[in-house]
């Protein structure tokens, strides 16, 4: 769900008035938490809402100024994904709702690098998100039609297995770098469009996430 304020879109679970603005935030039993990295300058709820907080800062004429917290606007790039800005000591940063949420509120036991959605992107709660790795990120879009590009020849949901290097790889990334070719080469040679001298075709195996998680659970 998307709710359009002043052109851009917040999060959703939209309901009631924040005690210090006029803007509209996520509610029931929010639970808010410093952003690391900007303690003082942000917030971040487990609901998916991103705001500033009240701080005072130093003129350079000596007085002092107090700026008033708000809640921050959500963009929304051009794969689906929301994301805030974040600014400190001039220096600007973008940074991803999905993200925000699971670092802050979700553990992360097995250290894995990527946050899936288990909903849809534009729903970032603490528990409609979980950590996972590329492997597992795949096998959800995958199981979930989350994708839609699932032709005989598709090379994004699939691991690697290189029986030329005696090596599986979850993730054409991995396997590109394992064998020193950039991804659009990797992707090409899987996909059958690239004739390489280096690379022995007959023997990498692409396998789907279901086959690929069938293999590690054995």
């Amino acid at each position: 769900m998307k709710i359009d304020t002043c052109g851009e879109c917040i999060s959703p679970f939209i309901a009631s008035k924040s005690p210090f603005s006029n803007q509209i935030f996520s509610l029931e039993a929010s639970l808010w938490k410093p952003i690391t990295g900007y303690q003082g300058y942000y917030e971040i709820s487990n609901l998916g809402v991103v705001r500033g907080v009240d701080r005072v800062i130093t003129l350079a004429n000596g007085n002092t100024r107090l700026i008033k917290g708000r809640l921050i606007a959500v963009k929304c790039n051009s794969d689906g994904y929301l994301f805030v800005t974040l600014s400190k000591d001039g220096v600007t940063k973008t940074a991803y709702l999905h993200r925000l949420v699971a670092i802050h509120f979700i553990p992360n036991p097995y250290n894995y690098p990527q946050v899936n959605h288990l909903v849809s992107k534009d729903v970032n709660t603490y528990n409609t998100l979980e950590w996972t790795d590329a492997s597992g990120n795949a096998l959800h879009a995958y199981q979930n039609n989350l994708n839609n590009h699932k032709g005989s020849n598709h090379t994004f949901a699939v691991s690697v297995r290189d029986n030329e290097l005696g090596e599986e790889y979850a993730t054409i990334k991995d396997w590109c770098i394992a064998r020193g070719i950039n991804y659009h080469t990797g992707r090409n040679i899987l996909s059958g469009c690239n004739n390489s001298k280096t690379v022995d075709k007959t023997k990498i195996i692409k396998l789907k996430p279901l086959e690929h998680e069938k293999t590690n659970s054995a």
